[in-house]
C-alpha cells in the first residue's frame, strides 16, 4: 500500500520496474496493478524502450490485461524506435500482446519486421515465445515464420556460438510446433529437427500438455513419425497416473484425430477414465466416447453412455466428430 500511494512520484522506470519485479515473483496484488494502469497509460510517452518491454510483459504475466493500458501501450510501442529495443524486449512484448488477446495487426507486423532482423540476437526462448505470440493472436506472418524455422534449427544443431543453443527447454520445442502447425507453416525441416530432438532425450520431460501439443502439432502438420508417435505413446503410458480428468481427454482425443491408435496407449487411458469417469465435464466425454470409439474401446465407451443416461442433462447430440478445434483462429 505503501507503494500505491507513491505511484504519481514513481519516473517510468520505477513504474515499469515494480510491474517487472511483482511478475517475477510471481505475486500478484490487483489493487496495485489497478493503480499502476491508471498512472502509466497517461505517462507512457516518457517510457524507453525497456520499460515498455517490462510493464506490457509483468501485466501480461499475471494475467492483469487492463484494456485501457494495452490500448495505449500499443500506441505508445508503435510509435517508438523499434531499433532501440532489445531482441529479448521485443520477443517479450509481441508475447505479452497476445497473452493479452490485443492482436493489433499493424503492431504485430512492425514488431515481426524487428524481430526478423534482430534474429542473431534472439535465443531459443525468444524465437519460441515469438512463434507462440504470432500464432495465439492469429497473425500469420510467413517471412518471420520462415526465419524462426531457420533460428530454432540452428539451436537444435548446436551450431551457433551462443550458449543459449544448449538450454532450449521442452516447453519451447512444444511452443514452437503448436504455433507452426496452427499458423499452417509446415517447415519439414524444423518439425524433423524437432522430433529427432524429442526422441533422443526429451520424452521423459513431457506433461500431458506437450505429449497432446506434439502429437497434435505433427499431426496437423502432416508430419507423421511413426518412433515419434510410438515415444509419445509410451512417455502417456507412463505418466497416466499424474494425468487430470482434461490431460486424460486431451491426450485421448488427439491421438484419435492423429489416427494413431496404439492399443497400449488406449487401453491404459481408458482404464484411467473408468477410474475416474466422474469428474469429466460433458465436452472431455465428448471427446472420450469420440476417441475411444474410434480406438475400439468398448467397455469405456458403453461407460460414457450410461453415465449419460444417468444423467439428468443427458441431452448430447449424437457425435458426429471429434469437439476439440485447437487450430480455430
Amino acid at each position: 500500500r505503501a507503494v500505491e500511494r507513491r505511484l504519481e512520484d514513481f519516473s517510468p522506470q520505477g513504474l515499469s520496474n515494480t510491474v517487472w519485479a511483482f511478475a517475477k515473483v510471481g505475486h500478484l496484488d490487483a489493487p496495485l496493478f489497478r493503480a499502476v494502469a491508471e498512472v502509466a497509460a497517461g505517462r507512457l510517452t516518457g517510457f524507453n524502450a525497456h520499460d515498455l518491454a517490462n510493464i506490457s510483459w509483468g501485466f501480461s504475466k499475471l494475467g492483469q490485461f487492463d484494456a485501457q493500458l494495452f490500448v495505449a501501450l500499443a500506441r505508445a510501442v508503435s510509435t517508438h524506435s523499434l531499433d532501440t529495443f532489445t531482441a529479448q524486449g521485443l520477443a517479450n512484448t509481441v508475447w505479452a500482446f497476445a497473452k493479452a488477446g490485443h492482436p493489433d495487426p499493424t503492431l504485430f507486423t512492425a514488431l515481426g519486421r524487428a524481430i526478423e532482423a534482430r534474429l542473431e540476437d534472439c535465443n531459443a526462448q525468444d524465437v519460441a515465445n515469438t512463434a507462440w505470440a504470432f500464432a495465439k493472436a492469429c497473425q500469420p506472418d510467413e517471412a518471420l515464420f520462415a526465419a524462426l524455422a531457420k533460428a530454432m534449427e540452428r539451436y537444435l544443431e548446436g551450431s551457433s556460438a551462443s550458449a543459449d543453443c544448449v538450454a532450449i527447454n521442452v516447453q519451447d520445442l512444444v511452443n514452437t510446433t503448436w504455433a507452426f502447425a496452427k499458423l499452417g507453416q509446415f517447415d519439414r525441416q524444423l518439425f524433423a529437427a524437432v522430433g529427432a530432438s524429442i526422441k533422443a532425450q526429451r520424452l521423459e520431460d513431457l506433461d500431458a500438455s506437450n505429449i497432446a501439443n506434439l502429437a497434435w502439432a505433427f499431426s496437423k502438420a502432416g508430419q507423421f513419425d511413426p518412433e515419434l508417435f510410438l515415444g509419445l505413446a509410451r512417455s502417456a503410458e507412463r505418466r497416466v497416473g499424474d494425468f487430470n480428468a482434461q490431460d486424460l481427454a486431451n491426450v485421448a482425443w488427439t491421438f484419435a484425430n492423429a489416427g494413431h491408435l496404439d492399443e497400449a496407449l488406449f487401453a491404459t487411458l481408458a482404464k484411467a477414465a473408468l477410474q475416474r469417469h466422474d469428474e469429466f465435464n460433458d465436452d472431455e466425454l465428448d471427446n472420450l466416447e469420440w476417441a475411444f470409439t474410434a480406438a475400439r474401446q468398448v467397455k469405456a465407451v458403453e461407460r460414457i453412455k450410461q453415465r449419460r443416461k444417468k444423467a439428468s442433462s443427458a441431452a448430447a447430440a449424437a457425435l458426429s466428430g471429434p469437439a476439440i478445434n485447437v487450430s480455430a483462429c
